[in-house]
């Protein structure tokens, strides 16, 4: 078994199949039950990895287990043998999402460039607009957007100028080529919010748009969506994914919970934004056991690809799905409290591997202070707010950082740190909500006006009834 916890490899016993060549050995491919089943027709000579239980009515030798994670995509360990689980049922079909986000696919095929195909697609800005989210992405393969084209001529150069929604290019080993997630529908999105910063207003303009992309494989899909820049408050789906404890029927009333949000709201106060409708939701049986413990940044896109909306509309779209873990290991094993999967997310657009917020809740009841801040700097980031300084600025390590997204947030009003590794008690930005280390004491961050700007040009806030 790997040890990412995928279930068996390709032939073994309990792996997926079409045929009976598709097993090893001796066994055969039971094509009754989801996706095929390499197993042995009897009993007799049972294997380590295997145990003789009743499948599909019949004694068979079929892949042992200790945990879910022994077990492939779609089953679950059941009395030490991987078994079928329930079915993942999405609330509708991706066809309403697309109606909803108004997503288009296609457009001008524009010929072939150095990784791909050229793409130029449109999209509408309507009167009125102060701000948006303009998300291309593709179902299958890879996507780089090169530029948009305003209405009035002129160009937003994606590749050099106005680059800080760049961080996909750091991210693309995590991503298969193929979508996955509640809808398997998205295998790549990347999300631009226009204005940035509050200096780069002018380019915020309304009528027809085009944005060219490279694609390495599918057809872009694009949507944009708008705002008119009076939204204060974003909802959240809390789901609990094998956090120890927690459910959500008792969830509401939680005292613990109710004090990590109301500090969040006492932390994004100053910006005039806050939390709006919190709903609670209980992950499958079967994610809740297979994604407790998230263990590398490609289990973690898988964790989070498995949100939904809360309803068929818009503003059953327009939330952000909050996944609580017992614990979360990025590369190296390094413990990580909570990370966006998006910078910023694709709004409206769940069930995909860069959708939502990913924390460790077993701080929950002993630190909500440090819990709510950490809380409020990812969904910062999900809402489009990068660091103030990163980790690598001024350093040879950030060189090509630098020159891809940059090494520090584009906003005037924040401050920077020269040399923030080693200085970060005393950079001047320590006090921003999005400062890169996590507090050592408890205070309220900074949230400048620039930043508070950049946040009111996301769809995702709405107006508080």
């Amino acid at each position: 078994y790997r040890d990412i916890g995928d279930g068996p490899l390709a032939g073994s016993i309990g792996s997926d199949c079409i045929a009976d060549n598709d097993c090893i050995g001796d066994m055969t491919c039971d094509k009754a039950v989801p996706g095929g089943y390499c197993l042995y027709g009897s009993c007799d000579g049972c294997p380590s990895d295997g145990t003789c239980e009743a499948f599909n009515g019949t004694d068979r030798c079929i892949a042992a287990c200790d945990a879910t994670r022994d077990c492939r995509t779609g089953y679950v360990c059941e009395g030490g043998a991987c078994l079928p689980g329930e079915p993942i049922v999405p609330p509708f079909g991706f066809d309403v999402t697309e109606d909803v986000l108004d997503i288009t696919c296609g457009g001008e095929n524009l010929g072939p460039e150095d990784f791909g195909t050229r793409w130029r697609m449109t999209y509408e800005i309507p009167a009125g607009s102060t701000g948006y989210a303009l998300v291309p992405f593709v179902k299958t393969g890879a996507l780089r957007p090169i530029e948009i084209g305003l209405p009035s001529g002129g160009k937003i150069d994606l590749l050099s100028d106005y680059k800080h929604h760049n961080i996909r290019i750091t991210e693309f080993q995590f991503f298969d080529q193929e979508s996955d997630g509640t809808y398997g529908e998205v295998a790549l999105d990347w999300p631009i919010v226009v204005p940035f910063a509050p200096q780069r207003a002018a380019l915020m303009e309304t009528g027809a748009h085009t944005v060219d992309v490279i694609t390495s494989i599918d057809e872009p899909c694009v949507y944009a969506l708008a705002t008119d820049g009076t939204g204060t408050v974003v909802d959240l789906n809390i789901i609990f994914m094998g956090l120890e404890g927690y459910s959500a029927a008792m969830a509401p009333n939680d005292a613990d919970l109710r004090a990590v949000f109301a500090r969040v709201n006492t932390i994004l106060e100053p910006s005039g934004i806050g939390l709006g409708d919190v709903k609670y939701f209980d992950a499958p049986r079967e994610l809740a056991e297979r994604y407790a413990h998230v263990r590398d940044d490609v289990e973690m896109r898988r964790a989070t690809s498995f949100g939904a909306p809360r309803g068929p509309s818009r503003a059953g779209h327009l939330n952000v799905d909050m996944f609580l873990v017992e614990d979360l290991r990025l590369g190296g094993g390094s413990l990580v409290l909570g990370l966006s999967a998006g910078l910023p997310g694709p709004p409206g657009l769940h069930g995909n591997p860069a959708n939502g917020l990913v924390f460790t809740g077993t701080d929950i009841g002993s630190d909500n202070d440090f819990v709510a801040h950490i809380m409020a700097h990812e969904l910062g980031h999900y809402l489009g707010l990068r660091h103030t300084t990163e980790q690598s600025h001024n350093r040879e390590s950030g060189v090509v950082l630098n020159f891809y997204l940059g090494t520090t947030d584009p906003i005037e009003d924040t401050p920077e740190c020269m040399f923030v590794d080693a200085n970060a008690a005393t950079c001047p930005d320590a006090t921003n909500l999005m400062f890169p280390f996590a507090p050592s004491e408890i205070f309220t961050p900074i949230i400048t006006p620039g930043q508070t700007a950049a946040l009111k040009a996301n769809p995702l806030l709405r107006p508080a009834p």
